[in-house]
């Protein structure tokens, strides 16, 4: 799993709960530049991500495209208090789209779902 959301409290919120839930997260990034380093980096690449829409250097939308583009393979799980660009989102290839907030269980079933 591969984090990319720019509010630090929130990455090791989603590191703690995805541990405790059974996953492992190869990487976290603070802006989509960053994510789309490490995402280029993994070999091999997550089988999940969780992206955050606005950040710094690069927005979600961008980032979800080009890691799509390098590697079709990887589920993306959309993460946004930004309802309006749902539609778009899973457009481009988002797996799930979440509505910030969200809960823990939301989380999980949506993960779950991929089984």
């Amino acid at each position: 799993m591969l984090i990319i959301d720019d509010e630090e409290m929130i990455r090791h919120l989603y590191i703690d709960l995805l541990e405790v839930g059974g996953y492992d997260v190869i990487g976290a990034a603070s802006d989509g530049v960053e994510g789309l380093e490490i995402f280029r980096s993994l070999d091999p690449k997550p089988d999940f991500a969780i992206i955050d829409y606005r950040m710094p250097r690069k927005n979600g939308l961008d980032v979800m495209r080009e890691m799509l583009r390098i590697h079709p393979g990887t589920k993306i799980i959309f993460a946004s208090a930004d309802a309006s660009i749902e539609d778009e989102a899973m457009r481009l290839g988002a797996a799930v789209f979440l509505k910030k907030p969200f809960t823990f269980t939301e989380l999980m079933e949506a993960l779950d779902g991929f089984d």
